[in-house]
C-alpha cells in the first residue's frame, strides 16, 4: 500500500518539508515501479524462451549447430539467472529503501537478455536465406514488442533491452548491404523509434497512475487522521463544555455563598472601569448605598453622590491618587441612605491593570463599621471620663502619701513606711496608666498636636538615656549609646520623641537579664534616620509578635523580676512615630534578644 503526503498537502508545507515529501513520493513511486516489473517479468521470460526455441527450430537446418545451440544456451542461462533474482525479490519483499538496488539488478538482467537477442540478429541471419532472415527479424520484433507490456513500467529497463536487441540487427542489415537490407534496416530504425515512443507513453501513463494512487492513498490517510482528530476534538469539546458547565455551576454557588457572607459581614465589593466610567457593585454594596438591588451597574458619579457631601471630595481624591501612584488605599467615609442615619464605611482598594500593566480601573471592598465606630466612641468617652475623674483623687492621694511620708503626721515606724511606699508606687502606677490612656485617646483622635521644630536627635537620645538610667540601674541593666553620628538634625516634637525612646528603653531594660546592657544605635541614610534599641532578653515568641503594638498588650512571663506596666507604651510609641511620618518595628530571636527600631524622615535642606 502506498502512503505519504498528498499533492495538496505538500503544496501547503514549507519548502524544506515539501522537498522531503517530494523525495518520499519519488522513493515510494519508484519502489512501486520496481515491484510491477518484477511481478510481470516471469511471463516475459517464458515468452522469450518460447521464441528462442521456435527460432532454433526454424534455423536448425541453415545455421551451424554449434553456433545455434551456443546462442540458445547463453539465452537460457541469462533468463535462468533473471528468474532466480525475481524469486529472491518476491520472497524478501524488500523495503522502499532497497528498491534502488533491486532496480539496478533488474536493468542489468534485461541488458544481458537484450544482448542475447542482439547476438541472434548477427548469428542467426544466414546469408542466402532471405526467408530465415525475415523470420529472425520478426521474432526479434515480436520479442521487443512483447517486452513493452512487461518492462515499460521501468523505462530504463525497456531501453536497455530493446536497444541491445535491435541495434545489432540494424547495423547487421546495413553491413549485409543491398537495397532489400537497407529497406529492412530503415524499417528496423522506425520500429525502434516507435517502440521507444510507445514504451515512454506507457511508462508516463503508469507513472501518472502511480502518483494519483499515491495521492489518493495519502488523501485517504489524511482524511482518516483528520477524522480521528476531529472526533478527538469533538470529544475534548464535549468534556470542556461539561467542565465549563460544572465550573459555572460551582462559580454560581460560590457567588451565592460570597453574597451571603458579604451580607452577614456587612462587606460589599465593587469595580470601577475607567474606559466606560461605570461601576459594577455587588449585591451587598448596593444595599449599603441604598441602591436598587436589581441594577448592578452605575455611573461613577452616581455612586459618588451617595457619599455624604463633606466626605465626597476626600474619597474621590484618595481613589484618584491611588490610581496615579499605582498603590493601594484605605479611606473611611459616610454614606447617606435617605433615612437620616448615615452609615460609616471603611473602604480598601487597589488599582486594576491589564496584561500590559496599563491601569484599567479600581477594585475595592467596603466594610460597614458603623457599629464599631459607635462602640469606639462610647468606649473612648467612657475612658476619657473615667481617666479625668481618676486624675483628681489620684493627685490628692499621691500628695497625701507624700506628706505622710515626709513626717507631717509624725515619725513613721518601718512597717508603716513600707506600706506607705507600696501605696505610693501603686498610686504612681495608676497615674501612669491614666496618663497613657489619655495620651492614646488624644493621639488617636488628633487632640494632641505635635510641635514640629528642628532638633538634634542625638541630644534627645542622650537625654532619654539619662532619664531612664536610674530605673535601669535598679534592674542591674546598663544603658549605652552605640554607633551614632555626632549630630543629627530633624523636625519633630521633642517631648513626644523622648516619650518614644523612654518607652523603648524602659521596656528593653525590663526584659534584660541583670548584668546585661541595652544599646541604642543610630544610622542615617539619604532620606531616613534609623534608631535601634537592642536588648539581650528572652526574645518575643512567634505567636505573640502580631500583638506587640496592640493596646494593653504585654508579654507573658513568669520571671518575677519583670515589672508590670500598662501595656500601652509600645502602642503610644507606634502612634507617635507614625504621626512623625516614620515607621516602627522590631527584630527578635528567641533566647538572644530583641531590637526595637523606628525610622524618621531627615530634615530637608
Amino acid at each position: 500500500m502506498i502512503s505519504g503526503e498528498t499533492t495538496r498537502k505538500s503544496a501547503e508545507v514549507p519548502s524544506e518539508q515539501s522537498q522531503t515529501v517530494t523525495d518520499s513520493r519519488q522513493d515510494v513511486v519508484g519502489a512501486e515501479q520496481v515491484r510491477i516489473v518484477y511481478e510481470h517479468i516471469k511471463p516475459g521470460i517464458l515468452a522469450s524462451l518460447v521464441n528462442a526455441l521456435l527460432l532454433t527450430y526454424i534455423q536448425f537446418n541453415v545455421v551451424d549447430h554449434l553456433v545455434l545451440f551456443g546462442w540458445l544456451g547463453y539465452l537460457f542461462l541469462v533468463n535462468l539467472v533473471r528468474y532466480v533474482f525475481v524469486n529472491a525479490y518476491q520472497r524478501t519483499s524488500p523495503a522502499v529503501s532497497d528498491s534502488e538496488r533491486w532496480k539496478r539488478i533488474f536493468i542489468i538482467g534485461t541488458g544481458f537478455a537484450g544482448s542475447a537477442w542482439g547476438l541472434a540478429a548477427i548469428l542467426l541471419m544466414p546469408v542466402g536465406h532471405p526467408l530465415q532472415q525475415v523470420i529472425t527479424m520478426l521474432v526479434l520484433a515480436g520479442t521487443v514488442a512483447g517486452a513493452t507490456a512487461t518492462q515499460s513500467a521501468l523505462l530504463a529497463s525497456f531501453k536497455a533491452f530493446s536497444l541491445l536487441s535491435l541495434l545489432p540487427l540494424f547495423f547487421h542489415l546495413l553491413y549485409l548491404g543491398g537495397l532489400t537490407h537497407y529497406v529492412l534496416a530503415a524499417l528496423t530504425a522506425i520500429f525502434i523509434v516507435f517502440m521507444l515512443g510507445s514504451a515512454r507513453r506507457n511508462s508516463e501513463n503508469l507513472l501518472t497512475s502511480l502518483n494519483l494512487n499515491y495521492d489518493n492513498q495519502q488523501l485517504l490517510e489524511n482524511l482518516a487522521r483528520e477524522k480521528q482528530q476531529v472526533e478527538g476534538l469533538n470529544e475534548n469539546l464535549k468534556q470542556e463544555i461539561a467542565q465549563r458547565l460544572t465550573a459555572e455551576m460551582s462559580l454560581r454557588r460560590k457567588e451565592v455563598s460570597l453574597e451571603e457572607a458579604q451580607r452577614i459581614a456587612g462587606l460589599g465589593s465593587w469595580e470601577w472601569d475607567l474606559d466606560t466610567d461605570r461601576v459594577s457593585l455587588s449585591v451587598q454594596m448596593r444595599n449599603l448605598f441604598g441602591l436598587n438591588p436589581a441594577v448592578s451597574n452605575y455611573a461613577y458619579r452616581a455612586c459618588l453622590q451617595g457619599i455624604v457631601e463633606e466626605d465626597r471630595q476626600k474619597v474621590d481624591d484618595t481613589r484618584r491618587k491611588a490610581l496615579a501612584s499605582m498603590t493601594s488605599y484605605k479611606v473611611e467615609y459616610r454614606v447617606g441612605r435617605g433615612d437620616g442615619h448615615p452609615i460609616v464605611l471603611e473602604e480598601q482598594g487597589v488599582p486594576r491593570t491589564d496584561h500590559t500593566n496599563q491601569v484599567q480601573g479600581l477594585a475595592a471592598i467596603a466594610l460597614d463599621i458603623t457599629q464599631r465606630k459607635e462602640m469606639d466612641r462610647i468606649k473612648n468617652d467612657f475612658i476619657s471620663v473615667v481617666s479625668h475623674e481618676l486624675r483628681t483623687p489620684l493627685t490628692s492621694i499621691s500628695g497625701t502619701l507624700g506628706l505622710i511620708k515626709g513626717g507631717v503626721t509624725g515619725e513613721l515606724n518601718d512597717r508603716t513606711r513600707d506600706m506607705i511606699n507600696v501605696a505610693e508606687r501603686n498610686a504612681m502606677r495608676l497615674s501612669h496608666l491614666v496618663n497613657d490612656i489619655l495620651d492614646i485617646d488624644k493621639l488617636e483622635f488628633g487632640g494632641l498636636p505635635l510641635e514640629s521644630k528642628p532638633l538634634d536627635l542625638i541630644d534627645i537620645i542622650r537625654d532619654a538615656i539619662e532619664e531612664n538610667l536610674a530605673y535601669a540601674e535598679q534592674l542591674g541593666v546598663a544603658l549605652t549609646l552605640g554607633e551614632h553620628p555626632d549630630s543629627l538634625v530633624l523636625y519633630g516634637d521633642r517631648e513626644r520623641l523622648v516619650q518614644v525612646l523612654t518607652n523603648l528603653l524602659s521596656n528593653a531594660a525590663k526584659y534584660s537579664p541583670g548584668g546585661e546592657s541595652v544599646e541604642v544605635s543610630v544610622n542615617e541614610t539619604e532620606h531616613w534616620v534609623r534608631v535601634a534599641v537592642r536588648d539581650r532578653g528572652p526574645g518575643i515568641a512567634e505567636a505573640f509578635r502580631e500583638q506587640v503594638f496592640n493596646k494593653f498588650c504585654q508579654g507573658d512571663t513568669t520571671d518575677a523580676r519583670y515589672q508590670y506596666g500598662t501595656g500601652l507604651g509600645l502602642n503610644i510609641a507606634k502612634v507617635i512615630v507614625e504621626r512623625h511620618g516614620g515607621e516602627i518595628g522590631f527584630d527578635s530571636t528567641l533566647g538572644q534578644g530583641t531590637t526595637f527600631w523606628f525610622t524618621l524622615p531627615c530634615a530637608k535642606d
